[in-house]
């Protein structure tokens, strides 16, 4: 059974090349390499593609997943004696092209034959790109199924509160570069927020714009955190253009959903947020309102196509993919799909 295995957000491991018979030094996740600067190598220029000022000529390849979060699952998978495919892809970009670069490999690597994809997180949006992809060069049956974890169908409120400096990555990434007096207003290097927001997955990670639950209970919300106004004091480099582009590839998706072959794992128990606090500031943890009915990055709600069988288990975001309850699930899933929405103990 061929499975093509999609990790998350951050969650392929990225590499540079020096040239020639040089080998590839790891990038990302590589502490020292972050250390020594190497974040600055991830800029992306303005098409969203190629490398920013910042990154000169580097340009980072996907090396197949990061272990220490995706692995497990992995080795458990390539144990049921599935052909597991995880070459990682680039989780900077647009997860439209994305997909467009996975695609040939993947292809090539099916042969013909029918293809199951496992997708965590983002993984599951650059999997309905690729169903698109699929659809357009008349493969859309070869797909025969999709499971996909804790993936924000319909965003997420942490693209947001990354712009205003709150998720726990962002903290992480400042405390590990020593920079803990430019979080507290003073001078210090710009180059995180500016490499960050050349990122379009950000934006098309948001909330969506015109579906899902955020713009349902709260429309006005879901508009104003696709203007620029709402950002004035957070991320300066935060960007209009890429914004909008991201809610256009949020419609795209709407139509990337293959039908009776999807299946919804989502996580609960968490602390999630799911809409902007009108009493507060959306630079404090309180400018949130918040439920348990999500991972702590994605509501249940967000995580949960129309009309697709769901399976709820308790688990925070990362957390999801290292339950072994949870391998023993997609064991049964993948094969054969889910016929009802069904809570895991």
């Amino acid at each position: 059974m061929k499975v093509l295995y999609l990790p998350g957000l951050l969650g392929s491991n990225l590499t540079i090349s020096l040239g020639g018979d040089s080998p590839s030094i790891p990038l990302w996740l590589d502490l020292a390499s972050i250390l020594a600067g190497g974040l600055a190598l991830l800029d992306l220029s303005p098409d969203g593609l190629s490398p920013g000022p910042l990154a000169g000529e580097w340009i980072p390849r996907p090396a197949g997943v990061w272990a220490p979060v995706y692995g497990e699952l992995e080795l458990f998978m390539r144990g049921l004696g599935w052909d597991v495919y995880s070459p990682g892809y680039d989780w900077r970009l647009s997860v439209v092209a994305a997909a467009e670069a996975l695609y040939p490999s993947v292809i090539s690597w099916a042969a013909g034959q029918p293809i199951y994809i496992v997708a965590h997180s983002q993984g599951g949006l650059v999997a309905r790109s690729l169903y698109a992809e699929m659809v357009s060069s008349g493969l859309d049956a070869q797909l025969t199924r999709l499971v996909t974890l804790c993936t924000p169908h319909y965003g997420s409120l942490e693209p947001v509160r990354l712009w205003w400096r709150q998720p726990r990555i962002y903290q992480g990434l400042v405390l590990a570069l020593g920079w803990e007096d430019w979080l507290a207003g003073q001078p210090g290097p710009a180059y995180l927020d500016r490499v960050l927001a050349s990122w379009p997955c950000w934006y098309e990670l948001t909330a969506n714009l015109s579906q899902g639950p955020l713009f349902q209970a709260a429309p006005q919300q879901a508009i104003e955190i696709y203007t620029g106004s709402f950002y004035s004091g957070a991320n300066p480099y935060w960007s209009q253009a890429w914004a909008t582009a991201g809610a256009a590839v949020q419609t795209l998706l709407a139509g990337s959903i293959p039908a009776g072959r999807t299946v919804c794992v989502v996580g609960v128990g968490s602390r999630t947020p799911y809409q902007l606090d009108p009493t507060s500031t959306p630079d404090r943890d309180d400018g949130y309102l918040y439920t348990y009915q999500g991972d702590g990055l994605v509501t249940a709600d967000q995580a949960t196509l129309p009309g697709v069988p769901v399976l709820t288990v308790t688990g925070e975001h990362a957390v999801v993919v290292l339950k072994p309850s949870v391998w023993a699930a997609l064991s049964l899933i993948v094969p054969n799909g889910l016929s009802a929405s069904v809570v895991l103990g």
